[in-house]
């Protein structure tokens, strides 16, 4: 932990760590159980924060403390903490046949059709077991997605509003939706501005971010 010394009173920062004084401060937090294989079995997960600034290094953390902690929400519903353009192509296909784009935006009607193909495909013993406890909310959501392969898994949160998209999820559907997917120039340029913006500010619903982050 760092402490601000603000005057009248002081501050100290939780996950906040600093080798030796004058050092870089870097966020250090115990990576929780059962995830440890996604960052090669280590115990920590540790990110600088680039600065010796304790005042500076104060909001940064804040940023990455909010990313790790969605990106282990994420993991823990068995998602990838970012979804490869690989991945959404294939998201994509899974839901184009019910009108639907890669983020699963589209008519009410192709949503319900697109749910009712996913429940057709559960085995039946799952089926069974939904209709006979009564599934429902999230215990009926974790019971499918449990059967489920990953590109299927994101169609389906997406559909649901079980996944909270990020900035990292709109940067395709930017470059399509501007009919500009085969200027290598332009997605590039658009792939740089997203990463820039996540690399700085975390990745987050565009919703979450404010003006005064993003001139800042």
């Amino acid at each position: 932990m760092v402490k601000i010394d603000l005057g009248l009173y002081s501050i100290v920062m939780k996950y906040a760590h600093r080798p030796s004084s004058g050092k870089t401060i870097y966020y250090r937090r115990r990576i929780p159980k059962g995830l440890e294989s996604y960052y090669d079995g280590k115990t920590f997960f540790v990110k600088s924060t680039g600065t010796t600034d304790a005042k500076l290094a104060a909001a940064i953390l804040i940023r990455i403390n909010t990313q790790a902690e969605r990106d282990w929400d994420r993991l823990r519903q068995g998602l990838p903490m970012s979804v490869s353009e690989e991945m959404n192509a294939s998201v994509g296909q899974v839901l184009a046949p019910f009108g639907l784009n890669s983020l699963g935006r589209g008519s009410e009607i192709g949503k319900e059709l697109f749910i009712e193909s996913i429940f057709d495909q559960l085995p039946n013993t799952l089926k069974h077991e939904v209709v006979d406890n009564g599934l429902g909310g999230d215990q009926l959501h974790q019971a499918v997605e449990s059967v489920l392969p990953a590109s299927l898994k994101i169609a389906y949160g997406r559909v649901s509003g079980r996944i909270n998209l990020l900035a990292s999820d709109y940067c395709e559907e930017y470059i399509e939706e501007r009919g500009r997917s085969d200027d290598a120039k332009f997605c590039q340029g658009i792939r740089l501005s997203f990463q820039v913006l996540i690399n700085i500010l975390g990745d987050q619903r565009p919703c979450e971010y404010y003006k005064a982050d993003a001139r800042g």
